[in-house]
């Protein structure tokens, strides 16, 4: 349904203007007035109904006007969501308050046959950026921007232009293409150990770790890892569930996501300046570890970003007689039957390399373990970051769970996605915190720039 067919739908006296958040995103996805309203008012599981952006929009308002006790669907939305929310409406640079979030309107057999007729600055900027807007007075609460950090500089101060994560897929790719809800077995022929589970309600949300050795992650059972490194996600799929997340598994999909070189906008977005310490603070030897280590990440970025969102791979490979499979020529063919050797050698060869750097930094003179807590300088957690696809039912794009993903855990990214320095600040040792960078001494203090791969070689030799 357009925007313009769903405002004839409104009945008079109520407006499209005036009708809140929830109830237009499901009458865009085909919903009556009244059955939106209906479905909004009841406690049940909805915020899957909604596109990551609109739910974060939909609390943040709802949290602004206080009205959480009243929408009874909010009730079941994970905590990482409401984190995500609050951040943006603490954002100080935002001049424009939230939607409001008015109560329902209750239906009476006056309007139930009549429509609005609707108002054409009903579509007129309808959503203006945040800072084109006057000054209005807001609540106590400082403000912290979430979901602009694609598009504007990041908070280090830094002018070089960031790289859009949602613009950076290749040729031929659309986010909004929904995976198929027979996907990943759409015409191939599985065998019994890799069928397909019905969707139940527990594969559309993530639970909330407890203090229980094991929870759901969107229908998956997972568990801690013994150890991670600190600011990294730490769960994994637990062993009984190896069958159910292999079943999820898409190459095709997944080589497609590849095309679009996810690796290369958390580089180009990545904090690049010192946070914690100066140059000033460094010995000679250990500001050439910098170059160093700023020369690792740019040739190992790919093996950081899948280190970062580790996929359940089937070795098994049974789609010979996938239609998608037979439309491939021979070299994409080769490249879908190579995507788990080609990843574990990569990987195999980065441990590798990252134990050398390691050693050779560890022999300078001024080194000390608490440079990695600096948030430009990437680091490689102590076990893969497992993520967890959704239920193909579902018919959410892997693009899109991939942006929905770094932004409620930017650590993934190494904090590329964040929604403001907090995620970073808050991992680190509180004597770190303490001497914080001002904005200006960050901009003194900017990372080195790469050199060519020649002699990143040499260097780090």
């Amino acid at each position: 349904m357009t925007e313009l067919d769903a405002a004839y739908a409104v009945p008079n006296p109520l407006s499209w203007s005036g009708t809140r958040a929830d109830v237009r995103e499901l009458m865009f996805g085909g919903l009556s007035f009244w059955v939106a309203v209906e479905t909004v008012g009841k406690a049940q599981v909805l915020h899957n109904k909604f596109s990551l952006l609109a739910l974060i929009r939909m609390l943040g308002s709802a949290i602004y006007w206080g009205a959480l006790d009243s929408t009874p669907w909010m009730r079941y939305v994970p905590l990482n969501y409401y984190k995500a929310a609050f951040d943006r409406i603490q954002e100080a640079s935002l001049t424009r308050p939230p939607e409001h979030w008015d109560p329902l309107p209750i239906r009476s057999a006056a309007n139930d046959d009549d429509f609005m007729a609707y108002d054409p600055k009903d579509f007129e900027d309808s959503e203006p950026d945040d800072d084109d807007d006057e000054a209005y007075p807001k609540p106590p609460p400082k403000r912290r921007r979430l979901l602009k950090a694609q598009a504007s500089p990041s908070s280090s101060g830094s002018k070089r232009s960031r790289k859009s994560f949602t613009s950076s897929r290749g040729p031929g790719i659309n986010k909004k293409t929904r995976r198929d809800s027979q996907s990943p077995s759409q015409g191939a022929e599985r065998p019994p150990k890799f069928a397909l589970k019905p969707m139940t309600p527990t594969d559309t949300y993530a639970e909330e770790p407890g203090n229980g050795p094991t929870w759901r992650h969107f229908g998956i059972m997972v568990q801690r890892y013994s150890s991670q490194t600190l600011g990294f996600p730490n769960y994994t799929p637990a062993r009984i569930e190896n069958k159910d997340i292999r079943a999820r598994w898409d190459p095709f999909e997944y080589l497609d996501l590849l095309d679009t070189r996810p690796w290369e906008a958390m580089w180009e977005n990545r904090v690049d300046t010192l946070v914690f310490f100066c140059y000033r603070d460094l010995t000679p030897e250990m500001i050439r570890g910098l170059s160093w280590i700023v020369n690792f990440m740019e040739k190992w970025m790919r093996e950081y970003w899948e280190r970062g969102h580790w996929v359940t791979m089937t070795i098994i490979f049974y789609f010979h007689q996938d239609p998608r499979f037979l439309a491939l020529n021979d070299k994409r063919q080769k490249e879908v039957l190579n995507l788990f050797n080609d990843r574990k050698a990569r990987s195999t060869a980065f441990n590798k390399a990252k134990e050398e750097l390691i050693c050779k930094l560890r022999k300078l003179h001024g080194y000390d373990d608490e440079i990695w807590f600096e948030a430009g300088l990437w680091v490689v957690p102590e076990n893969p970051c497992d993520w967890i696809w959704r239920h193909p039912a579902q018919q959410i794009s892997l693009q899109e769970q991939l942006e929905e993903l770094d932004i409620l855990e930017p650590a993934r990214t190494q904090w590329a996605t964040r929604s403001s320095d907090a995620c970073f600040l808050e991992v680190a040792p509180s004597d770190l915190r303490d001497q914080t960078l001002t904005k200006r001494e960050r901009a003194e203090n900017r990372l080195p720039a790469p050199t060519p791969a020649s002699a990143s070689d040499v260097a780090c030799r």
